[in-house]
């Protein structure tokens, strides 16, 4: 039996037992009028002489008929229902896929979003960043200029703070610069050297020893107390020429050092 089909079979059955009440109480009605005994030649008879019972005896058929039309039309609407259901379902299903799909790619654009930003912002920093190197370029050149006094003399004038990189810094350019001008002196001026590090003294001992391979006497001018005590632990002086109070101290002794050498 279909499932589809139970409200069919149902009424169809409910027809026929309810079709089927009126012969037998139209057979029963006419033996008790014949004053018959009940028995079954009894509905014989009054069925072989009563032309009206042969259609009584179709009601069953009849409305089991009508009664199965009933059903197949409430089957046929539960299909119905049942398939708009299912299409609501589907449809329902079909709206909450659409939803995710749009906030996936929702999802993605503001991923890309993000992505493009966080590339520009990349840009930015690594422009920041070659524009903070270029500062400290100009800076370090700036703290430590090499500045060409008279012929065959430098001065060094150390400013700030120092520290071991910016001495390696200041060693290549005072060892160029003594190559080109073929100076003679160097003063490194430590007037304005606020601090030193131990590391950075180090350092300026081995830039003294470099100047000295390249035929520059080194003059050092206004060592401060705490860094004296650090250079007398690193420097060789034999490599210093001499050393004096003040930068203008320092440019009277190298002046005198040169006429003792062109003399």
């Amino acid at each position: 039996m279909s499932v589809q089909r139970h409200m069919t079979i149902r009424y169809l059955c409910y027809g026929v037992l309810f079709g089927a009440m009126f012969p037998l109480l139209a057979t029963a009605l006419d033996i008790w009028l014949r004053r018959a005994p009940f028995g079954l030649s009894a509905v014989v008879l009054v069925q072989s002489t009563q032309p009206l019972h042969w259609m009584i005896d179709t009601a069953p058929f009849f409305l089991g008929l009508f009664a199965a039309l009933a059903g197949l039309r409430q089957d046929q609407r539960e299909q119905l229902t049942s398939a708009l259901l299912a299409q609501q379902i589907a449809l329902d299903r079909a709206m909450l896929q659409a939803e995710h799909a749009t906030e996936l790619a929702r999802l993605n654009d503001d991923k890309e979003r993000l992505y493009q930003q966080t590339l520009q912002q990349l840009d930015y920093l690594q422009l920041l960043q070659q524009e903070r190197e270029r500062d400290a370029r100009t800076i370090s050149a700036l703290s430590t200029p090499i500045i060409s006094v008279y012929d065959s003399m430098l001065v060094l004038p150390l400013i700030g703070t120092f520290q071991a990189d910016r001495i390696i810094d200041l060693c290549g350019s005072a060892l160029h610069a003594v190559e080109a001008q073929r100076a003679k002196i160097v003063i490194l001026d430590c007037t304005g050297v606020d601090e030193v590090t131990p590391d950075a003294a180090l350092e300026l001992a081995r830039l003294i020893d470099a100047l000295a391979l390249l035929g520059a006497r080194t003059l050092i001018t206004g060592v401060k107390p705490r860094f004296a005590q650090l250079l007398v632990m690193d420097i060789n002086f034999h490599r210093i020429a001499s050393a004096a109070p003040d930068l203008a101290a320092g440019i009277r002794l190298a002046l005198k050092m040169l006429e003792q050498v062109t003399g």
